[in-house]
């Protein structure tokens, strides 16, 4: 195993608002290496987005505060870096994908004045991108990249299409270029926040599999923040299990999606419809994210939980090894004995 590139350690997040005290992330700890696609998966309001903007210091504050925790990028402390310097990281060493790729594309602009503009701001902390061009050289530096990112990225016409609005493209099409605009200044780390969400399942599949090809040639890593484990099964190495602001599993997908061992990973599973699921016997997860300003005491899934004891609701669980790679934070997990007897 290589090097951490992103290594998140006990980060805790908190939001003031009229109503209290939220306490958002609980303890999130990731690590990700180069070459890996870490899926980020749970349901709304379990901090999975908040993690991806945590790691690019986009969380305004306040209301936000971090009372511990750390986010180490190649060994260096994001949490203690200034703003001007997270700027200088932004869209060179760091790019985000953000979910809706209507309203992250300015209408009133055409694509390549804002990919060319994203590629000049790049160039001003790394001028490698650009090859060291200055001035008017510059621009038609930045323009000729913008056109190889978008025929990277399976535009047609590239050099045309730079003269088009927005709303002149698919909303497929849309999210190419907004993967264009993230990889421009080559970033060792990709984060992309729910990039399918508003795509059909067929163009979805041709996203998932241009992102599997882009690590593969760049040597990146990738979080992909997703409310869908067939997604993460179908394009992620490993997977991090979010409920409530904490980590609950983490591993391998193959072990993850096969060997679930937290009841929370298996009801999400179980919610997905297969071949085989008949009318009326998909299972749905009954109740909701808990409230965070006053979340339950012990484990934030205990109320939910059918395997709860008195344990799981006085402390929360540390994450404890269950194989190799394979960690699951709870008191009571399913372990591949008893998945075999069921």
């Amino acid at each position: 195993m290589g090097e951490a590139l992103l290594q998140i350690d006990d980060l805790h997040l908190t939001m003031s608002s009229f109503d209290g005290l939220a306490h958002v992330l609980n303890g999130v700890s990731l690590t990700v290496r180069r070459g890996e696609i870490w899926g980020v998966v749970g349901e709304s309001g379990c901090g999975k987005s908040l993690t991806g903007l945590s790691i690019s210091r986009l969380v305004q504050s306040p209301p936000a505060r971090y009372p511990a925790g750390a986010i180490r990028f190649e060994g260096r402390n994001l949490m203690s870096l200034s703003q001007r310097e997270m700027q200088a990281l932004r869209g060179t060493r760091i790019g985000m994908i953000f979910q809706d790729p209507t309203t992250n594309l300015n209408p009133t602009l055409k694509i390549g004045t804002q990919l060319i503009d994203v590629a000049l701001a790049a160039a001003h902390h790394d001028s490698s991108i650009l090859s060291g061009a200055k001035g008017r050289e510059a621009r038609r530096a930045a323009r000729a990249l913008a056109v190889r990112m978008l025929e990277q990225v399976g535009i047609t016409d590239a050099a045309a299409r730079l003269d088009s609005y927005p709303h002149e493209f698919s909303g497929g099409m849309r999210q190419r270029v907004l993967i264009a605009m993230a990889l421009i200044g080559r970033p060792d780390l990709l984060i992309a926040d729910e990039p399918t969400t508003a795509l059909d399942v067929s163009v979805q599949a041709q996203i998932l599999a241009l992102l599997r090809g882009i690590v593969a040639d760049h040597d990146m890593g990738v979080i992909l923040i997703t409310h869908n484990l067939g997604v993460v099964a179908q394009t992620c190495s490993h997977v991090a299990v979010m409920y409530a602001g904490n980590v609950v599993e983490t591993g391998p997908v193959a072990q993850v999606i096969d060997r679930p061992a937290h009841p929370y990973t298996r009801a999400l599973m179980a919610a997905i419809p297969t071949r085989e699921t008949r009318r009326g016997e998909l299972q749905g997860l009954a109740g909701t994210v808990p409230d965070l300003i006053r979340p339950p005491p012990g484990c934030r899934f205990a109320p939910r939980c059918n395997r709860a004891t008195e344990i799981c609701r006085g402390q929360f669980p540390a994450m404890t090894p269950t194989a190799a790679g394979h960690s699951v934070a709870c008191y009571h997990p399913v372990i591949e004995r008893e998945v075999a007897s069921a």
